[in-house]
C-alpha cells in the first residue's frame, strides 16, 4: 500500500510539474533543470522531516515533489524574464550599431552596449562601462539612462526577484579611486532603477574596483572589457520557498 501511494504521489507531482507545462510548451531546459534541483533539495528536506515522524520514505517523496514543482516554476519565470530582457538588450545593441554606421565608425566587429547571460536560474546583464559613463566619471550618459529605464520596465513586471548591481573598473589610477568609482557607478545605476519604480530594498550595490578583471589590463581592449557594470537578477527567498 505504501509503495502504491508513493508511486501515485510521484506520478501526480511529475504530471503537475512537467506534463501540463509541456502541453503548453512552457518549460524550457532551464525550467527542467530547476525542477530537478528543487526535487533533490526537497527530497533531502523531506527525508529529514519524515525521519523525525517515522515516515522517511513518504517525507522524501513529498519533499521531492514540492521541490520539483517550485524549482520548475522558478525556472519558467526566469525564462520569461530572460526572453524579455534579451529583446531589450538586442534592441540597444542594434541602436549602437546604427549610431556607429552613421558616424562612420563601424569596426570589423561592432561594439555592443551590453550582453546577457544565464547562469542556472540567475540572469546577468553586463553593460560595457564606456557605454554608460565617461572615463573616470560616475555620471551616466543620457542614452545610458534611457537604456536602464527600459530594463527597469521588465524588472517591474517580475517583483519576486532581487537585483545586485556590481561595478568594475580597470587598473588605471589608484586602488582607492577605482574602488570608490566602481561603487559610485553601481549606485548611479540603482538610482535610475529606483526612480523607475523598482523598490530600493530589492537592489544591492557592490563596487569591486579592479579586483575582478575579465581580460588583461595590459591592452586598451582588455581594459575596456574590465570597465563594466553587471546587473545580476536572482529569484528571492520567498519565490524559492513557493
Amino acid at each position: 500500500m505504501k509503495k502504491l501511494s508513493l508511486f501515485l504521489l510521484f506520478a501526480f507531482v511529475t504530471f503537475l510539474t512537467f506534463g501540463c507545462a509541456e502541453t503548453q510548451n512552457a518549460l524550457s531546459k532551464k525550467s527542467v533543470q530547476g525542477g530537478l534541483l528543487g526535487a533533490a533539495i526537497g527530497a533531502g528536506a523531506g527525508a529529514i522531516i519524515g525521519s523525525q515522524t517515522g515516515h522517511a520514505g513518504v517525507g522524501t517523496a513529498i519533499g521531492a515533489g514540492v521541490g520539483a514543482l517550485a524549482g520548475g516554476l522558478i525556472g519558467h519565470a526566469m525564462d520569461k524574464q530572460q526572453d524579455e530582457l534579451k529583446q531589450i538588450i538586442d534592441k540597444q545593441n542594434a541602436q549602437q550599431q546604427q549610431m556607429e554606421q552613421m558616424k562612420g565608425e563601424m569596426a570589423a566587429q561592432s561594439t555592443k552596449v551590453a550582453d546577457l547571460q544565464r547562469k542556472g536560474d540567475d540572469i546577468l546583464i553586463n553593460y560595457r562601462g564606456d557605454a554608460l559613463f565617461d572615463t573616470g566619471s560616475p555620471i551616466l550618459h543620457t542614452g545610458a539612462v534611457n537604456n536602464l529605464k527600459e530594463v527597469a520596465v521588465i524588472l517591474k513586471k517580475y517583483p519576486d526577484t532581487r537585483v545586485t548591481i556590481k561595478g568594475h573598473t580597470d587598473t588605471t589610477g589608484s586602488l582607492e579611486l577605482n574602488n570608490n568609482l566602481s561603487k559610485q557607478r553601481a549606485e548611479a545605476v540603482k538610482t535610475v532603477l529606483v526612480g523607475e519604480g523598482i523598490a530600493p530594498e530589492r537592489i544591492a550595490t557592490i563596487g569591486y574596483g579592479p579586483t575582478l578583471p575579465v581580460a588583461s589590463n595590459d591592452t586598451p581592449e582588455g581594459r575596456q572589457q574590465n570597465r563594466r557594470v553587471e546587473i545580476e537578477i536572482k529569484a528571492n527567498e520567498q519565490q524559492k520557498q513557493g
